[in-house]
């Protein structure tokens, strides 16, 4: 599906601003990506006001922290959460959007109040612009290895790298 919608919307010459934002399949497939593989695993911020969270007080000032692959992976949010999944992204779906905080790999919150990297938009455009430039022009297959994460480096990065074999097509 990503092959196809690259050769049928941005299949030769520049890549246009217009041509990235016109991806569905490719977005998804990022935003699936940044779902498993979150750059950081972890994020941490001070409580701004006490909070009650699931039967026990965080007093103001505490210290917390949101756990962003484990809160991806949660069941009563994403089905087969562990499974590589970029229709769990497509309207009909919208797993991602089962509640406010349901997707946050760089962070929860609207961007102007809380901890949501301000570079979410300019990464997934360069996510988008590297996947179709390294598909549209090359061959490639990923040989048989270890893709399990290794979630003690950051960003958390398969177990064996990632190895490829890209040709130029």
């Amino acid at each position: 599906l990503v092959c196809a919608e690259i050769d049928d919307d941005a299949g030769t010459g520049s890549v246009t601003l217009a041509q990235l934002m016109g991806l569905p399949v490719v977005e998804r497939v990022i935003q699936e990506v940044k779902r498993i593989t979150p750059v950081l695993p972890i994020v941490f911020a001070r409580a701004k006001t006490d909070i009650a969270l699931g039967g026990h007080r965080i007093p103001e000032g505490w210290l917390v922290c949101l756990g962003l692959h484990a809160h991806h992976m949660l069941e009563e949010t994403y089905r087969e959460p562990t499974r590589f999944d970029q229709g769990r992204f497509k309207d009909t779906r919208a797993e991602h959007e089962l509640h406010e905080h349901a997707f946050a790999p760089q962070g929860p919150g609207e961007l102007a109040t809380s901890h949501k990297c301000a570079g979410l938009e300019y990464s997934t455009l360069i996510m988008k612009l590297f996947t179709v430039l390294l598909l549209r022009g090359h061959r490639w297959e990923l040989p048989q290895q270890d893709l399990a994460l290794d979630m003690s480096k950051i960003p958390p990065e398969p177990r064996d790298g990632l190895k490829a074999h890209v040709v130029a097509s």
